[in-house]
């Protein structure tokens, strides 16, 4: 069954009070979020009506499903999206204790924001005119 545009409010509000208004990704109270933020979700695919989700973790699901889709090579979407669960948890539990040479701490991290922070303020101070 196919709903009209005038449907959503009523749907949203039904989906709400199901999931005990709770966004179901990041478990963000929706009681909180203004209602221009609460988004249907459906299935792109099929169309189907999924859940109410933050407007945050809407973007993020379609921006990782579509990753998904240009990504995978053989296989399904779901095969694809296992595949990478496994991998994370095998890698993640056993790490091979080399580390990446552009990763940087959070203490290298923040010094070099503080550098450049430096630097735009050296570029932004009005240079001195010579008499």
């Amino acid at each position: 069954m196919r709903i009209k545009t005038s449907d959503i409010p009523r749907i949203k509000l039904g989906l709400l009070e199901h999931q005990g208004w709770v966004c179901p990704l990041c478990h963000l109270d929706l009681r909180s979020v203004p209602a221009r933020d609460l988004c249907l979700d459906h299935c792109h695919d099929s169309g189907f009506i999924r859940a109410v989700l933050c407007r945050n973790c809407n973007s993020m699901e379609g921006k990782i499903t579509r990753c998904i889709k240009r990504a995978k090579r053989s296989g399904s979407f779901w095969d694809w999206l296992q595949a990478l669960l496994k991998y994370w948890t095998q890698n993640n539990i056993k790490p091979s204790g080399v580390i990446h040479p552009s990763h940087k701490t959070p203490e290298e991290k923040r010094l070099l924001y503080k550098k450049r922070a430096k630097r735009r303020a050296k570029k932004k101070r009005p240079k001195k005119k010579v008499a």
